[in-house]
């Protein structure tokens, strides 16, 4: 046959040199190409030693491709072949027009007759050498097919059935062969391909709410909680009725809910169990960030998959406190805006001291200067320390006492060179270039402030930066009796080779949100308007009402007790905005009570409870899971606690 492209255009007209391709489906040795003319045409021979599909393929510089396609086809008489067809499986499948291993299919088809010519008493036969099939009925007669026109076998088509053990995408192949009263027989291959569900996990959502978790969305050490897991099917076929069985790879983990269902997940779609959730408990034993092997062992109807995932307890996210360490628990912890989610996250509020406080006069370049604090601020309470003094360096960074360690190169915390001390932009900072450091107590709101006020850096010497710590007086309580910080930064500017943190006197114990650009995975970015709050308050999820100098609490409160888990003792902290009876009791995970802590009258304010681990009786309780509850007259509130060996 000859092939003939003609026109071959582009906006301005016809294309010359334009690449031609031919090729023919089934005969793989049919391969000719040509360019078209300076009339944007060509003409290219093919020779098919039977019928068949022939491409056409047109490229060029500056041509999108494009590509089309013919039949290449006896020059006179009928000429039958398969045209297309439908799946229906409504009565040997679960009818949703796939085929999926098991089913057996009816098939409704169309055939034409391509030629130019009457084919007469054509009668066709559905034939494959397949095991996996099993014809159940493949002949059919379509009569008389006039040229040009189509047959079909009506809804009663041809029939067969999938063996179970076909996976997703076997190609089922069969040859369409047809028949007329003259014995001409037409063939064309046909290709199914069958569908089965393939069921991936997607992710793990946890639901941790009160009185087993403390609701921040993640498994903690000692917490008992839900799982919500997505799987994707991924499949050519749909998966109905998916369950799933969840196993821990590990025997701190516990589950106590193993069975969860899925429902029914579509090709390219995905399910959860979210109505039907896994339980687990986490050991109070597993450090924090430790990744549990988990196992899920998912069916859909005879079909089963096995998948396993790492599930992380008490994994830091950029919107949770980064704790101290290394050890657990931690005592310190930091806060930044980011962290919404929880009672202890700051808000941005700069208190500007330029001008009404004190300066730093003449503060040189690597230089740390003592600075006592007044007397009716009191101590500077510091990982369990009292300072009644301050140093204040040049280069970004504020110790607690007496020091005149003022190192310009920073370093990662801890460092064991360096003083206690806390690390707002420990860099090479210059305070002559600049408005300088200032300190002030601000009386009225029980804070003493330092201000790096517009202190440009060292090199490039252009580059600046405004920033200030807060440190609050012990009226703002915390169950350590550490004090309160507080660090604020207007500007944010420089942040890519300083460290910004805390550690402790032993300076073995640090933390750190940044280091050399480097972020910790808790920390947001240091940006303008950010704000770390460091205390050693343990995270509790809700929002809190922030306030300066308040001395009384607002609301009522329930502390995490400390510590948790505890072994001989613990105390616990609860807060009332005013005078009220109350009750504090603990209660074993059967709801038994054990304990009372509290049972009376009690004044607005702070108040802590020790509790030994003995039941009413004086008998010591088991180790294990305990609640406690605080019951007053404007309400109730829960929180867990562990007792070990």
């Amino acid at each position: 046959m000859l092939i003939k492209v003609n026109k071959v255009n582009n906006e301005q007209g016809p294309v010359e040199n334009a690449l031609v391709c031919v090729t023919a489906k089934e005969d793989t040795t049919v391969f000719t190409t040509g360019y078209t003319d300076a009339s944007g045409e060509v003409i290219l021979t093919v020779n098919t030693i039977s019928p068949d599909s022939i491409y056409v393929t047109v490229t060029g510089h500056n041509l999108a491709p494009y590509m089309g396609s013919a039949l290449a086809l006896p020059s006179s008489g009928p000429y039958v072949l398969y045209r297309r067809y439908a799946v229906d499986d409504s009565a040997g499948g679960n009818n949703d027009g796939i085929i999926n291993p098991g089913e057996t299919i009816n098939l409704p088809m169309w055939v034409k007759n391509w030629g130019n010519s009457e084919a007469q008493n054509v009668r066709t036969w559905l034939r494959t050498s397949d095991a996996n099939i099993t014809m159940v009925d493949s002949f059919k007669v379509f009569g008389d097919i006039g040229a040009g026109d189509s047959a079909y076998t009506g809804n009663d088509g041809f029939g067969f059935t999938v063996a179970h053990a076909c996976t997703n995408r076997y190609v089922l192949r069969f040859t369409v062969s047809s028949r007329d009263v003259h014995d001409s027989v037409w063939e064309s291959p046909l290709n199914l391909v069958v569908g089965a569900p393939v069921l991936n996990y997607a992710s793990c959502r946890a639901d941790d709410p009160l009185p087993g978790g403390n609701g921040n969305g993640m498994i903690e050490p000692g917490e008992t909680g839900d799982l919500i897991v997505t799987l994707c099917n991924i499949g050519y076929g749909n998966a109905y009725g998916v369950t799933a069985v969840l196993r821990s790879g590990d025997s701190r983990l516990s589950v106590l809910d193993s069975i969860g269902s899925f429902g029914d997940i579509g090709r390219d779609t995905t399910g959860n169990n979210n109505a039907d959730r896994f339980r687990v408990m986490a050991d109070h034993s597993i450090p924090l960030e430790t990744q549990i092997p988990c196992t899920l062992h998912i069916r859909t109807g005879a079909i089963s998959f096995v998948r396993g995932f790492q599930l992380g307890i008490g994994v830091i996210r950029t919107c949770d406190p980064i704790p101290d360490g290394p050890r657990q628990p931690a005592l310190y912890y930091a806060y930044d805006v980011s962290d919404t989610l929880y009672t202890e996250a700051p808000v941005f509020s700069w208190v500007e001291i330029r001008d009404i406080g004190t300066r730093l006069v003449d503060l040189r370049d690597d230089e740390t200067r003592q600075v006592e604090l007044p007397s009716g601020f009191g101590l500077w309470r510091y990982y369990g320390q009292s300072y009644d003094a301050i140093s204040v360096c040049s280069n970004g960074f504020v110790c607690p006492g007496n020091t005149s360690y003022s190192r310009c190169n920073n370093a990662a915390l801890p460092v064991t060179d360096a003083p206690p001390m806390v690390a707002l932009n420990w860099d090479d900072l210059y305070p002559p270039a600049g408005n300088g450091v200032w300190y002030y107590h601000e009386v009225t709101n029980h804070r003493f402030i330092v201000e790096y006020d517009s202190v440009h850096y060292y090199s490039p010497r252009s580059s600046w930066d405004k920033f200030e710590l807060i440190i609050y007086d012990t009226t703002v309580t915390t169950l350590s009796g550490d004090n309160v910080l507080a660090v604020q930064y207007l500007t944010g500017n420089g942040y890519s080779s300083n460290t910004v943190g805390l550690q402790d006197p032993t300076k073995t114990i640090g933390l750190q949100c940044l280091y050399n650009g480097s972020y910790h995975r808790g920390a947001a970015q240091f940006v303008p308007g950010m704000a770390v709050k460091y205390t050693t308050a343990p995270p509790s999820v809700g929002i809190a009402e922030h306030e300066t100098g308040k001395r009384l609490p607002e609301r009522l409160e329930l502390v995490s007790c400390r510590p948790n888990p505890f072994r001989h003792r613990t105390r616990v902290a609860f807060a009332v905005p005013v005078e009220t009876n109350v009750c504090l009791a603990v209660f074993d995970a059967s709801g038994r009570r054990v304990a009372e802590l509290v049972h009376g009258k009690v004044q607005p304010g702070v108040h802590t409870r020790s509790w030994d681990g003995c039941d009413s009786q004086g008998r010591h309780v088991a180790k294990g899971i305990y609640i406690y509850r605080l019951e007053t007259e404007a309400g109730a509130l829960s929180r867990k606690m562990v007792m070990v060996e």
